[in-house]
């Protein structure tokens, strides 16, 4: 659709109705084709959208074809959207479906080996889609890091004005995400905008508007995940949760989601990509998994001991593993958690190992 009203208008409307977007998008539906609306004022905006343009941040209008198509759907939807990446909107927002990733900043080990095995198995999907996620540390920064690794699109949606970076010691990969081709940094906060907490609320709406579906790592019973989830429920969205621990208080959101039947239980990836409609790719598992370890991590390598113990007992817990190998409980914890990561163990709620199909 054609967007008739300039850009500065569009600017002022976002800051001046971010908080109640509603109104803004009335005032927007009755001025769209108009030159201006009156009684808002835009000098301020004609000035800082060309100083944001210098540093490779875009303006986009709710009206323009190139808004996503999925957030156009929400009620509450941005009537701006600021964009900071190097390709062009079509092609971040135009390009294949968009998985959520979202959780506790207090990830623990477990919720971190998961979202790394999600990720790498959306990565390994026929239809590879783009991970969404908010940018923030723990279970966000690690399902866009893993996004980035595994060679998929990411987009971070910030609770700050496009002129930032939250939180800073994000900067670094902030600015290797804007220069990966399909990726970028969203926000509707007008340049100027600190992370104040009510921002991240408003954050989340964004995350559930961008996806097909909403994946909830771990989660304690009150926390933003759970808020993006709510959203996306009210969008209509899919939504998923990782099981955990009856007593894991990291866990207790997302137990209480799946047993309320708000969201789908996770029990393997397999299961998730089909559910999700990707197609599986299945890659052809060499004859001999040992000899495909053994090039891996070495031939005198503790991992390959491990899981040839695995092997040889199936079922074997971390406790098990570090009693008959003789080596302490925190490295076997660890080699497990590396075995399972590279596809070669899979293991059960109760951490009982077994070789992968």
């Amino acid at each position: 659709m054609e967007n008739r009203l300039p850009l500065p208008y569009i600017s002022a409307l976002n800051r001046l109705y971010g908080y109640t977007p509603r109104q803004g998008l009335a005032l927007l539906e009755k001025y769209r084709d108009a030159a201006a609306v009156p009684g808002i004022p835009v000098e301020r905006e004609i000035t800082e959208l060309a100083g944001l343009r210098q540093k490779g941040v875009r303006l986009l209008s709710c009206l323009d074809d190139d808004y996503p198509a999925l957030l156009r759907e929400t009620p509450d939807r941005p009537v701006g959207l600021y964009v900071t990446g190097t390709s062009t909107c079509s092609e971040i927002f135009g390009y294949r479906r968009a998985v959520a990733i979202v959780g506790t900043r207090d990830i623990s080990s477990y919720g971190t080996m998961w979202c790394k095995r999600i990720v790498r198995a959306l990565a390994d999907a026929a239809e590879r889609p783009v991970i969404v996620s908010g940018f923030a540390m723990g279970t966000d920064i690690i399902a866009h890091t893993e996004a980035l690794q595994c060679g998929l699109r990411t987009i971070g949606v910030m609770p700050c004005g496009p002129d930032s970076v939250y939180p800073a010691r994000h900067r670094e990969f902030a600015a290797q995400l804007i220069r990966t081709p399909g990726c970028a940094l969203v926000s509707d906060y007008p340049p100027g905008t600190s992370a104040m907490a009510n921002n991240f609320i408003r954050r989340n709406r964004i995350i559930a508007g961008l996806s097909d579906a909403v994946i909830l790592i771990e989660s304690k019973r009150k926390g933003g995940g759970l808020i993006t989830m709510d959203f996306a429920l009210d969008y209509g969205r899919v939504t998923y949760a990782l099981p955990g621990r009856v007593e894991d208080p990291c866990s207790e959101g997302c137990n209480v989601l799946i047993r309320r039947g708000k969201a789908e239980l996770i029990s393997d990836t397999d299961s998730l990509i089909e559910s999700l409609g990707l197609g599986l790719l299945m890659p052809e598992k060499p004859a001999d998994l040992l000899a495909l370890a053994q090039q891996r991590y070495g031939a005198n390598s503790l991992s390959l001991r491990i899981l040839a113990h695995i092997k040889r007992n199936r079922g074997a817990t971390p406790e098990e593993i570090c009693r008959d190998l003789n080596i302490p409980y925190g490295t076997a914890v660890t080699e497990t958690m590396r075995l399972e990561s590279d596809g070669f163990i899979g293991s059960d709620l109760l951490q009982r190992c077994y070789i992968a199909k």
